[in-house]
């Protein structure tokens, strides 16, 4: 219900149908609930089981797209779908069981991201720098919540954070920003703001180069969060969405297609060039995330883990 609005405006600016899947969600459901779901609406429009209102879809049709945890989720079902498509130890290619039969996974045409919630324990600077201007509780925030203990918050085993267990938090498909390689991955339109999630989005997307991914990349100076969405009548929430018909028109050969990767003005929408070092955060390493990502999970541990006191 939520989505249905960003839906409209996506459809409406190229010209086809939106499919908005129901997923399980976290806490709840944690990790890979929301995965082996999303993978599962993909298999349902390739494959649609006998009855179905719709006739089946090609990969070459189909984008994903997805806004904060959504994105994490878009770009989290992709990695995955990359490495169904590695041959086995034998040279045999990877198949899956869907409806009873062997079936191929193989990526989709394209995917489109706002404010990719791509690093699970949110430890780069910009978490603590661009909160002032964003709406989203900070990380230090969030570990000064007490949880009562529950069937949503189980405590064995037990766990810091929503999504996955605590062992889970630096796995790609987890923390989509600590894949090796995205090798293979179909071209990426991407928006952020200046907002908490800002530098992990930029990090991502100095990775999506190094892989040889096409990517468009729009930085909105001063937006926060998901700003298409939850300030519509902003002339940035139109503008992003006619950048999304662009791309998505483009990638099924209605128009041409040029990527760029630039930062916007919230007001005058003027477009610069955005410079390469803003994507390099310093000469930030996956593996050097990786110990930033796991000692942040490890201050939550001795903050949060065995209190009680204040519910969600």
């Amino acid at each position: 219900m939520t989505h249905r609005p960003m839906g409209k405006y996506i459809s409406k600016e190229f010209g086809g149908p939106v499919f908005l899947p129901r997923y399980r969600l976290a806490p709840q459901n944690p990790f890979p609930a929301a995965l082996v779901d999303a993978l599962i609406s993909y298999l349902y429009l390739l494959h649609p089981p006998s009855g179905s209102l719709h006739a089946p879809y090609s990969p070459s049709q189909i984008f994903f797209g997805g806004d904060s945890a959504g994105g994490g989720l878009a770009l989290s079902l992709t990695q995955l779908l990359l490495w169904f498509q590695t041959p086995n130890s034998d040279g045999s290619k990877k198949i899956i069981r869907w409806m009873g039969k062997d079936v191929e996974l193989i990526v989709p045409k394209g995917l489109l991201i706002m404010s990719g919630w791509v690093d699970t324990a949110r430890c780069l600077p910009s978490e603590v720098s661009c909160a002032g201007g964003d709406y989203l509780p900070t990380p230090e925030q969030g570990s000064k919540t007490r949880y009562r203990q529950s069937e949503a918050w189980p405590a064995d085993p037990p766990r810091t954070l929503f999504y996955a267990d605590d062992t889970a938090i630096t796995h790609p498909l987890v923390s989509p920003v600590m894949a090796r390689s995205w090798e293979g991955c179909p071209p990426v339109w991407w928006c952020v703001g200046d907002e908490c999630l800002r530098d992990s989005n930029l990090f991502f997307a100095q990775r999506l180069l190094i892989s040889s991914v096409p990517l468009h990349f729009e930085k909105y100076t001063n937006m926060p969060h998901v700003f298409p969405m939850i300030l519509s009548r902003n002339p940035t929430s139109p503008y992003s969405f006619k950048s999304i018909g662009r791309f998505l028109k483009g990638h099924l050969g209605k128009t041409p297609y040029e990527y760029k990767r630039v930062r916007i003005h919230p007001k005058t929408l003027a477009e610069e060039e955005l410079p390469g070092e803003e994507l390099l955060l310093g000469g930030m390493t996956v593996d050097r995330l990786r110990q930033i990502m796991e000692k942040e999970v490890g201050t939550w541990k001795r903050k949060v883990r065995g209190k009680e006191g204040e519910s969600v």
